[in-house]
């Protein structure tokens, strides 16, 4: 009997999959090398494959988590296999489990209980997805962690975009994330602030100075003018006065 092939296999396919979706599924690492989001976790949930991808409105910084659960079995979904694709619901807006197996009418009212997708794996390891995922609410902390350990991605505190920390030029030092003090907590906070709104910032606070400076040259150049008239009017004063006498 033929050995099953290993999870990993599937892992490319599952991948391009969610590319062909508009999902983002790698960052950069510290050597300037991708990431494939692939096999990350965070404490009890190791995700399979996963995507990230912004919500469509401009005028929002949300993004979309997908994470897929990855299984060999060919025979049937069983629920265990379900329940640890929906416990990726805590870092994920939309949870999918992958098999090479044509699911049952009752194995997708069960996933649709759960509120999974289905995903099958065909031949030439071609995906296809059977049932959609509805919407999960993930742990944003968690979520941001998972990130930040993982994928070296961080959330600007200020602008609430993400961004790869690792994303700029070789030899640039990465700038922008620190501990900072919490009255709250014991232990300090990590936060990140990114280039563009530093920039902005640092600008708004040396215009600032520079603005605060030249007001108060103005108000010394006021100032010399009026010691500078007291000044003619004492001198026409003593003149006055000395003619008077003599």
């Amino acid at each position: 009997m033929p050995k099953r092939p290993k999870e990993s296999v599937y892992y490319k396919a599952v991948l391009q999959f969610l590319k062909r979706l508009g999902y983002v599924c790698e960052s950069i690492g510290r050597n300037r090398k991708p990431i494939p989001f692939i096999t990350k976790g965070i404490g009890q949930i190791i995700v399979d494959v996963f995507g990230i991808k912004s919500t469509p409105s401009q005028h929002s910084t949300a993004i979309e988590v997908a994470a897929v659960e990855v299984k060999r079995r060919t025979s049937r979904a069983p629920l265990r296999d379900m329940n640890q694709a929906f416990n990726n619901s805590k870092i994920a807006n939309f949870c999918y489990l992958a098999m090479p197996h044509a699911y049952s009418d009752k194995e997708v009212a069960t996933a649709a209980e759960l509120g999974i997708g289905l995903l099958e794996i065909g031949r030439g390891n071609r995906i296809k997805m059977v049932a959609q995922s509805r919407r999960f609410q993930p742990n944003p902390a968690l979520l941001r962690e998972f990130f930040r350990r993982n994928l070296n991605i961080a959330q600007c505190s200020i602008c609430q975009n993400f961004r790869s920390l690792y994303d700029i030029p070789e030899g640039v030092h990465r700038e922008g994330g620190g501990w900072r003090k919490n009255v709250f907590s014991v232990r300090s906070k990590w936060v990140y602030f990114c280039p563009q709104c530093r920039e902005r910032f640092q600008n708004a606070f040396t215009e600032k100075h520079l603005s605060n400076l030249f007001k108060k040259v103005a108000a010394l150049e006021q100032k010399q003018k009026q010691l500078r008239g007291q000044l003619r009017k004492y001198r026409k004063l003593a003149k006055s006065r000395g003619r008077v006498r003599s």
